[in-house]
């Protein structure tokens, strides 16, 4: 036991007496094993930043096929829809083209779909027929979702600003001022609307 604890001894004494010289001075050996850590850690860190960078880029590259992809859908069955006559229609059971249509304005609908031909064409390779148009040769099942999320929240994006380009567009401003009473008047001046409290026994102005 006192043989082992002098070697312990010798082997701490040791330790803090090796030192190396390094960039910034001198280095003790539990000060170098630190800093190879963090060199491996900042290695796998800058690693992973550019695998995320590199998959982005691949899930905007996919985002792009999809979206000209969803568009020649819309296209193709639109076309098909149109020229198909009711007689053709109630034929085939009865359906609505404008059901048939309430489909194609379903983005999320379609990229699931898109998913789905995406992983037959992987699974069945060249013997998967899936229309004339030219797939990506490579498959990413997580590039692929990716791609389908920067798509639905570009879909999202782009409805919302349409919405508020509308509102903008209308040229109507709603006001809403507080101010003593129970009722309520309504006072149009130009183009823009002023909700405003009236009292019971005002009048209300004439237009």
């Amino acid at each position: 036991m006192r043989r082992l604890k002098e070697k312990q001894l010798e082997r701490l004494a040791l330790k803090e007496k090796a030192q190396i010289i390094g960039k910034y001075g001198p280095l003790s050996v539990y000060d170098t094993r630190v800093r190879v850590a963090k060199d491996e850690y900042n290695r796998r860190a800058a690693r992973e930043d550019e695998d995320c960078r590199l998959r982005r880029k691949d899930a905007r590259a996919e985002a792009a096929f999809l979206r000209r992809w969803i568009r020649d859908v819309r296209a193709v069955v639109r076309n098909s829809i149109t020229k198909t006559t009711i007689k053709r229609a109630w034929q085939q059971g009865g359906w609505s083209k404008a059901d048939r249509r309430a489909h194609l304005d379903h983005t999320e609908w379609l990229c699931d779909r898109y998913l789905m031909l995406r992983q037959l064409r992987d699974i069945r390779g060249d013997s998967f027929i899936a229309g004339p148009c030219a797939w990506p040769q490579d498959f990413n099942d997580e590039i692929v979702r990716d791609s389908i999320t920067f798509m639905l929240q570009e879909a999202t994006d782009g409805a919302a600003s349409r919405r508020a380009l509308a509102q903008e567009a209308d040229g109507l401003e709603f006001t809403a001022i507080d101010a003593d009473g129970d009722g309520r008047k309504e006072d149009e001046v130009n183009d823009t609307i002023v909700c405003a409290s009236w009292r019971g026994d005002d009048e209300i102005p004439d237009n």
